[in-house]
């Protein structure tokens, strides 16, 4: 009689995990096309954010129901019609409860005010997330220190760049771009992702104890000028970028039809198991309860109590294997949006380590890069969401950063290092040891 009960439990645990908001099929999702990500405790108290469990917002679908209604990076969303996000119920269990067609009201912060708007919602898939092909700006400065109370970045300044020629020096502290507060490399690094070359732009920096401004136009990434043949390459890239995501998608959706019909067939598989165990229950002459049975249906199996999780994962017990990139999860970094996908991928990195840093609770990245050019290093984790970038501008040799993966890890991140048209690719796995 325990399988029996054990079985029971295992029947519901399943009919509640299929019939979940998040079990619903890709095609009748809500989408509302924003690239976001979570933030700390910290900085939402440097942001004065009342809720900490909302997102920030870092990149705008084109053509999208966020798009039309005017939401921008940086916007902080919190609510979504009369749900608000919490730590156990944040942007996409939300956007799970609407339908495509449907209007709700997004509440967000923007510059420190609350406003809201009123979004219609698309569906999943109807939106293309390849952004147009333009000439991204370049500032030209590089993270020295991003760790202060009250937020700001400390950076060093790269010779002959936008950042130079309107007056940065090595040492100052960025805090605002365009009126928006700067608290960490992410934040500068989302900023420089909205401008295009040719655009204005005005920092607030910290120097010598003093607030200053500086104000000028931004340059390219590349030094050289686009010509007609290059401008038809990039629009040619962006297309195939585009087929990939659509195969990707009718991929997906069919791994979803398949899924819900194998569940369907194991349910079915289930529910006729327990009703032959009770048909050779009732046809057992020594069936049924009684005082010796030690067994009530109104009771629980007792669980031993845990030991109390500790909050964070600790460095010291994270150890990273790194390893190659299958073509399968190849396809899927090319549908998003935020990975600097090149052409080509072989673009050759040397000494490549994740080592754990005691004293900060980080790891340290180094690798060596042989060859010269405009250079971007990323590290997604395992859903394709984007937790780490450095754009070095022209680099060559031995490169060296503190990543913090304690929010995240473990499990899997994929290490992308692009320069000029080639990248590499790793795939690098947390385990905890």
């Amino acid at each position: 009689m325990k399988n029996l009960f054990f079985l029971l439990l295992f029947c519901s645990s399943f009919s509640l995990l299929a019939n979940s908001p998040t079990h619903k099929k890709s095609r009748d999702r809500a989408f509302l096309g924003i690239h976001s990500t979570e933030i700390s405790m910290k900085k939402a108290e440097i942001l004065g954010f009342q809720n900490p469990h909302g997102v920030y917002v870092t990149k705008i679908v084109n053509n999208s129901a966020a798009d039309r209604a005017g939401l921008q990076p940086f916007d902080y969303i919190y609510a979504i019609g009369m749900f608000e996000m919490t730590d156990s119920e944040g942007l996409t269990r939300i956007l799970n409860k609407f339908k495509p067609g449907d209007d709700a009201e997004i509440l967000f912060v923007r510059k420190g005010k609350q406003q809201s708007v009123t979004v219609e919602f698309d569906k999943y898939g109807s939106i293309s997330c390849v952004a147009p092909a333009i000439r991204k700006s370049f500032l030209g400065v590089q993270k020295v220190n991003d760790r202060f109370d009250d937020g700001g970045i400390e950076v060093s300044v790269m010779n002959n760049t936008s950042a130079e020629k309107i007056g940065l020096q090595s040492g100052d502290v960025i805090t605002e771009i365009d009126g928006v507060k700067m608290v960490d490399w992410k934040d500068l690094t989302t900023m420089m992702g909205t401008k295009q070359a040719g655009e204005p732009i005005e920092i607030t920096y910290f120097r010598d104890g003093e607030f200053e401004k500086a104000s000028g136009e931004l340059e390219g990434r590349r030094s050289y000028s686009y010509s007609n043949d290059c401008e038809d390459k990039w629009d040619g890239r962006a297309d195939r970028w585009e087929e990939r995501a659509e195969r990707f998608e009718e991929r997906a959706e069919k791994w979803a039809e398949r899924i819900e019909e194998q569940a369907e067939e194991l349910e079915q598989k289930i529910e006729d198991r327990i009703e032959r165990y009770l048909e050779r229950e009732r046809d057992d002459d020594d069936s049924g309860f009684n005082d010796d049975d030690n067994f009530h249906l109104n009771e629980r199996p007792k669980v031993p109590s845990a030991p109390e999780m500790e909050t964070e994962t600790r460095v010291a017990d994270l150890a990273p294997n790194i390893g190659i990139v299958t073509t399968e999860e190849m396809e899927f970094l090319a549908t998003r949006r935020e990975v600097a996908f090149a052409p080509t991928a072989s673009l050759v990195i040397e000494n490549i380590s994740f080592s754990a840093d005691a004293e900060t609770g980080h790891h340290n990245l180094n690798f060596s890069v042989p060859s010269s050019g405009g250079t971007i290093v990323q590290l997604f984790n395992a859903s394709g969401r984007l937790i780490y970038e450095y754009e070095l501008g022209g680099f060559s040799g031995q490169f060296h950063d503190l990543i913090d993966v304690s929010q995240n890890a473990p499990g899997e991140y994929f290490l992308i290092v692009n320069q000029n048209d080639n990248m590499a690719v790793r795939k690098v796995k947390f385990e905890l040891q």
